[in-house]
């Protein structure tokens, strides 16, 4: 028979090792989307940055569209990924 002690000790190694894994999988998930977050506004700047002067851009509050300059949609999406860059280097493992 198994001791007790080791199968309990084996039982919350087990419990640890499922919500590491757990963990793992979540920062994943959240660098992936930071990602793709950062490459979406990068699209959108080079969009905005071939547009003819003078174009008119719209900008979403919530479900409201404003105007806006074409100088502060790009600082916005510039902004938007380094935030996104920022948050992703906090998330990664140093080697």
């Amino acid at each position: 028979m198994a001791d007790p002690e080791l199968t309990k000790a084996f039982s919350e190694h087990h419990t640890k090792m499922i919500e590491t894994n757990a963990n793992v999988t979540r920062i994943q998930q959240q660098m992936e989307d930071l990602k793709s977050t950062a490459r979406s506004s990068q699209l959108t700047e080079r969009v905005i940055a071939s547009l003819p002067e003078g174009t008119r851009l719209y900008e979403s509050i919530g479900r409201l569209f404003v105007l806006t300059a074409a100088a502060e949609v790009k600082e916005h999406m510039k902004t938007n990924q380094e935030e996104a860059q920022q948050k992703i280097k906090q998330l990664e493992v140093p080697d």
